[in-house]
């Protein structure tokens, strides 16, 4: 993967992290951002393990978790 890429897909993770955060309370978007990017980097890190590619690992990853807003609802409590 290139430097271009890379880039490219870490934004992916920074847009998905922040479509999630828009409808959490200011006092909480540090925590939760912090424990979604934790989540969002271990399971592509189990992904590489396994010899997946990381930007393949990242799409497959975020499609996993689905859409933003349902995640963070999924998770509200």
């Amino acid at each position: 993967m290139n430097d271009r890429q890379r880039v490219h897909e870490s934004n992916i993770v920074d847009r998905y992290v922040h479509a999630t955060l828009r409808t959490v309370p200011k006092g909480r978007r540090r925590e939760i951002g912090a424990e979604l990017r934790a989540l969002i980097d271990d399971m592509v890190e189990s992904r590489t393990q396994d010899g997946e590619p990381a930007g393949v690992a990242e799409h497959a990853v975020l499609t996993e978790l689905g859409n933003p807003t349902a995640w963070r609802a999924s998770t509200a409590g």
